[in-house]
């Protein structure tokens, strides 16, 4: 009983253990196909470069066994002689130049093989995508009917109304509401809207726009070596004063070699010009330095007369 518990837990261990590998090795397998690729045609090379050197000594053992048979004088047996020969030389070949074609075929194999795991992996993600786009496109059409087209709109930008007072030309104060912006999606994020000096009516207006900033964007990039997060908010004038950027922004930036994407892409109907407005994802790549825990922004310098 003692020993069949030994042998029952390690079956149940070697399961398990044998699962987990077939699970990593299935999850990574074009990761292991292109190693082994690589691997190969690398082996192959070599293997190539080193049985070239004994090309030669194939060859002029070929020349002095044809030599041999050509002072048979039977012309059959010369004949058959020669067959011999050319039969030997081309096993000698294989046996000099097999193990390179072997290990240089294989590796194509493994890389070609890697190639197509990717491609069905993109196809299974593109399929995943637009079923997960049209549905969260209808569950917003839904959502626009049951609530209104201007309510979906506050909470799909994430606005919000609040009531403030403000004072007419008399001097009165008095109450309204205000739409204002909740707060961004991402510390990267920002709202590009009518708040927006450049904002214009015409959606495809402002699509160009933005495609123009971030070429610039990515321009001055590459120029420069590095851009922060706070040169490229007020690029798209998402500030009218540059003290009036948080500092923490001026700290976080993209290095040369990176590529500054406003994340447009993701919202196809601003794409298309549908619609106006749209949250803009930056992608930055790291610090310049250690963030300064700062929450107030610069304050305005003031101009001595």
């Amino acid at each position: 009983m003692f020993v069949e518990n030994i042998l029952r837990s390690a079956m149940l261990s070697s399961n398990h253990i044998m699962r987990g590998a077939g699970t990593v090795i299935h999850d990574n397998a074009d990761k292991i196909l292109l190693g082994v690729g690589i691997s190969c045609i690398v082996g192959g090379t070599v293997s190539a470069v080193v049985s070239s050197k004994n090309i030669a000594n194939v060859i002029e053992n070929h020349k002095k066994a044809v030599e041999q048979a050509n002072y048979i004088e039977d012309e059959k047996e010369r004949g058959k002689a020669k067959i011999s020969v050319y039969k030997d030389t081309a096993i000698d070949m294989l046996m000099t130049f097999g193990p390179c074609v072997l290990l240089t075929g294989t590796g194509i194999a493994c890389i070609i093989g890697s190639h197509h795991i990717l491609t069905q992996r993109i196809a299974s993600c593109q399929a995943a995508y637009a079923m997960l786009d049209t549905s969260f496109r209808e569950y917003r059409e839904r959502v626009k009917e049951a609530v209104g087209a201007e309510k979906e709109n506050d909470i799909f930008n994430n606005t919000s109304e609040v009531e403030v007072e403000v004072k007419d030309e008399k001097g009165k104060t008095k109450k309204t509401k205000q739409k204002v912006k909740a707060g961004p999606k991402s510390p990267y994020s920002y709202l590009f809207d009518e708040a927006n000096s450049n904002w214009q009516k015409q959606g495809t207006a402002n699509r160009d726009y933005l495609l123009q900033r971030q070429w610039w964007c990515n321009d001055q990039l590459n120029r420069w070596g590095e851009i922060s997060l706070a040169e490229v908010l007020m690029n798209v004038d998402a500030y009218d004063y540059r003290s009036d950027v948080p500092a923490l922004y001026f700290d976080i930036i993209w290095k040369k070699g990176d590529y500054v994407d406003f994340g447009l892409e993701d919202n196809k109907d601003f794409m298309d010009g549908v619609e106006k407005s749209t949250w803009l994802h930056f992608n930055p790549s790291g610090f310049r330095k250690k963030v300064r825990q700062m929450k107030e922004p610069y304050k305005k310098e003031e101009v001595v007369a």
